[in-house]
């Protein structure tokens, strides 16, 4: 890991990622999209830590062409829950989803471009570990998404 002062030193000359933050430590925004530019050329990845509110004023980081951002919720005020963590976030851009590691998360769309209408149960044995639900009790609560 080499830490590159971008407004005092050029790109080194072989690297295969680039990781910036927007803004930037001191507050400062800078327009990343020419570098971002550079950064492809010379064939690396683009990675953003970028600080959700202020991307609500912000240019996006899929508009300038980063292929990764990355970043927390907690300014907005998401408590720690007594230390422990709070929820982040992580984007990719298209053609690089699969690769990332662990399970997808997201939404199927059909043609229309509607997400989908189901129905998500708790399974009787939820609450019984193994054994089976009495004929008498009440059905599996059911709720609609």
């Amino acid at each position: 890991v080499r830490v590159v002062d971008l407004d005092a030193e050029e790109l080194p000359g072989e690297f295969f990622g680039l990781h910036l933050q927007y803004p930037g430590a001191s507050g400062a925004v800078r327009d990343h999209a020419p570098l971002v530019g550079a950064a492809h050329a010379a064939g690396a990845l683009v990675c953003v830590a970028a600080d959700l509110l202020a991307l609500t004023l912000l240019r996006p980081p899929g508009e300038i062409g980063v292929d990764i951002a990355v970043g927390t919720t907690q300014r907005f005020g998401v408590p720690m829950g007594f230390g422990g963590p709070h929820a982040g976030y992580l984007a990719v851009r298209a053609g690089l989803e699969r690769m990332l590691p662990g399970r997808l998360v997201g939404v199927s769309r059909d043609a229309d471009a509607t997400p989908p209408t189901g129905w998500r149960c708790r399974p009787a044995s939820s609450t019984s570990a193994g054994r089976r639900r009495p004929a008498t009790s009440a059905p599996p609560r059911c709720s609609l998404r």
